[in-house]
């Protein structure tokens, strides 16, 4: 079966970008004017700005940490500024300042050029800063730096009028802030006083923890020292041996010492032991009885302790609601203060100078002038949009220009239209100028192997017989048949299967060509050879092939002419005399080479396909179109022949790179002028 349509590659788009240069160069002739005519017709626009830093004071950012912990209302955050900027308290008196609102301005054209300046606006924060652009953009250079100029000093007069404290106002705030600290201070004294008798508690529980601890600690290293002095004399005595004895003794009374939890217990293992003690052990144990005591009485302190400061601890939340540590609240305290005595000096400064303990501005932008260039438009943007939109223009009339011609034009378009192989690409034949011609034919002087021999044609031919040849199979390459054939006429069949027969016979091959195109045979015409008798007589039983078989004037060579049509020229193809002359001449000759009619306007070479070692499909350039050539290789695949692939017969020189070099080597070789 033919293979399915092949992937889209970069080898096909540029194919197509080269097969469709001169729309491509169009189109990008065309986005380059309109892209230029609108540069130069677009409206040009002019960009001012201006940046402003928001500042406050030491006692503003006092009041915003405390005002955060008293759940106070904040002063004004930077996006409520910003807001103001573009309000119409600003801009309608900037507007009247530079002019462009009088007294005789109308309310109407006032409130539309108010609404204009807002939309022309842009007010930009700068990330999590205080800090904010103000950013106009107008087709008039000096009317922006002008309102720019205006809306900065509109701003900070509206600054200067609206501060957020004001004298008395400043001084009560103040004033409330420093009593609320006092209070809060005196609370939290009286709660670090209630706090401290429990912190006393859990000081001298901890102490007590750790002494225990210690003790716990000592009777484990005595343990472990008996341990190992009880190793180190198993090693040297046996078990009957006095000072084994002793320590293994020493151990089991200071474990059982260590295992009494009560004073009781600990008594009556006293009393107990007591009447096997030995005389030399007695001070050791009472020693660890006296430490183990002071551990069990620390033991009953450190409970009693614990449940003291429970106690306590749940006695000071229960009367203050506070669950804080007596460290805590010491460093609250400790912090009120710090606040309380900054508060305090800068109500001092605020006596002096209210204007600097409220928010104020810095312009950071200097000399705000008229721009001299334009920011829209903007060469490099138009440039890139421009050549966006030619790529897309040009790819939309590649599309077009490839849907609406449906003929094949390059190797390409045969191997990714339709999947079939190409044997070679076929140049045109040139043609010396004022030459007589046999006849009104485009392709009179096709013999190339005797006309050029150096010519790119004879050489294409010479590609498509090697290939040929790879295609089949190693048993036939000694003896082959071929059928040439096209999808629709006047595609250079028979201009093709003359040369290619030349380009077999000239290797040595015994070469014959049937021209089994019964109705219209041409060949005979083309080899200057008469034509009377040819395949219609030997299938009619008239003649013999031997007796119709002519030479032609290239060595080697030899046809079969066609002859006079007969009727029924199918019913003479199907005839079994066909299959008889076919296999004698397969027999005679080493290539055989069949041209017969269009596989698509006659039955004929389905007929002979199946009956040959291989079919070769012509396919004119710019002529044949993928749908036909499809079909034509459908056909003669559906009755089992073997397609060798496709001969693009009349590719134009442009597009084959190798016809320069060969016209370049015959003008040199004889002395002609390359056209």
């Amino acid at each position: 079966m033919i293979p399915g349509r092949t992937s889209l590659s970069w080898v096909w788009v540029l194919a197509m970008l080269v097969k469709h240069k001169a729309a491509i160069l169009v189109c990008w002739l065309a986005a380059t004017m309109v892209g230029i005519g609108s540069y130069f017709i677009w409206p040009r626009t002019y960009e001012v700005f201006a940046q402003i830093q928001l500042v406050s004071s030491p006692l503003a950012s006092k009041f915003e940490e405390l005002a955060a912990r008293l759940l106070l209302p904040a002063e004004e955050d930077i996006e409520s500024w910003m807001r103001v900027v573009r309000s119409e308290k600003i801009i309608d008196p900037a507007l009247q300042s530079i002019g462009a609102i009088t007294a005789d301005t109308p309310p109407a054209a006032a409130k539309k050029l108010i609404e204009q300046t807002r939309n022309n606006i842009t007010v930009i924060r700068d990330g999590t800063t205080k800090i904010f652009t103000i950013r106009i953009v107008h087709g008039d250079p000096k009317f922006a730096a002008d309102i720019v100029k205006a809306i900065v000093e509109q701003f900070q007069a509206h600054n200067k009028n609206t501060k957020t404290m004001q004298d008395e106002g400043l001084k009560k705030t103040v004033t409330y802030y420093i009593d609320r600290l006092d209070k809060g201070i005196e609370e939290q004294q009286a709660l670090l006083e209630s706090a401290e008798k429990g912190d006393a508690i859990r000081k001298k529980a901890g102490e007590t923890r750790e002494e225990i601890a210690r003790l716990v600690e000592e009777f484990k290293n005595e343990l472990r020292k008996l341990d190992e002095e009880l190793q180190a004399l198993s090693l040297r005595f046996k078990d009957t041996w006095p000072a084994r004895q002793q320590c293994r003794m020493k151990i089991d009374y200071l474990t059982a010492i260590v295992a009494c939890g009560t004073l009781t217990d600990l008594f009556a293992l006293q009393k107990k032991q007591e009447e096997t003690f030995q005389s030399n052990l007695a001070p050791t144990v009472q020693n660890w009885v006296a430490r183990q005591k002071l551990l069990i009485e620390k033991r009953d302190r450190l409970a009693e302790q614990e449940k003291e400061y429970a106690a306590a601890k749940a006695d000071h939340a229960q009367r203050t609601g506070d669950t804080r540590s007596a460290e805590s609240l010491t460093k609250a305290i400790k912090d009120d203060q710090n606040l309380r005595s900054d508060l305090q000096q800068q109500y001092k400064k605020a006596e002096m100078s209210i204007e600097k303990t409220v928010n104020d501005f810095i312009v950071l932008t200097r000399n705000i002038i008229p721009p001299q260039a334009p920011v829209s438009p903007d060469a490099r943007q138009f440039f890139i949009i421009f050549t966006l939109w030619a790529i897309g223009l040009s790819i939309g009339v590649v599309y077009l220009l490839e849907a609406v011609d449906r003929s094949i034009h390059t190797v390409v378009d045969v191997q990714h239209r339709t999947g079939l192989d190409v044997l070679a690409v076929i140049p045109p034949i040139r043609q010396d100028r004022g030459a007589a011609k046999e006849k009104e034919h485009a392709l009179t002087n096709f013999l190339v192997f005797s006309a050029e021999h150096y010519s790119p044609v004879a050489d294409s031919y010479r590609i498509a017989r090697i290939n040929i040849v790879s295609a089949l199979d190693k048993s036939l390459r000694d003896k082959l048949s071929l059928l040439v054939t096209s999808a629709q006429p006047q595609e250079g069949k028979s201009m093709s299967i003359t040369n290619l027969g030349s380009a077999f016979a000239e290797t040595g091959a015994k070469t014959v060509i049937l021209d089994c195109n019964l109705r219209h045979g041409m060949l005979a015409d083309y080899f200057g050879v008469n034509g009377e008798i040819g395949m219609n007589q030997v299938l009619a039983g008239q003649y013999l092939w031997p007796e119709v078989l002519q030479r032609t004037p290239f060595p080697g060579l030899h046809l079969i002419p066609a002859g006079k049509q007969k009727a029924a020229t199918a019913a003479l193809i199907h005839a079994p005399v066909f299959q008889v002359a076919l296999e004698a001449v397969r027999e005679e000759y080493d290539v055989v080479l069949i041209d017969t009619a269009p596989a698509l306007l006659m039955a004929d070479p389905l007929l002979i396909a199946p009956r040959v070692d291989g079919v070769v499909l012509i396919c004119a350039s710019g002529m044949t179109t993928r749908e036909l050539l499809t079909h034509a290789a459908s056909q003669i695949e559906k009755t089992k022949g073997k397609l060798l692939g496709v001969l693009l017969n009349h590719k134009e020189a442009f597009t084959s790179p190798h016809y320069y070099y060969y016209s370049h080597y015959y003008a040199k070789a004889y002395g002609q002028k390359k056209e």
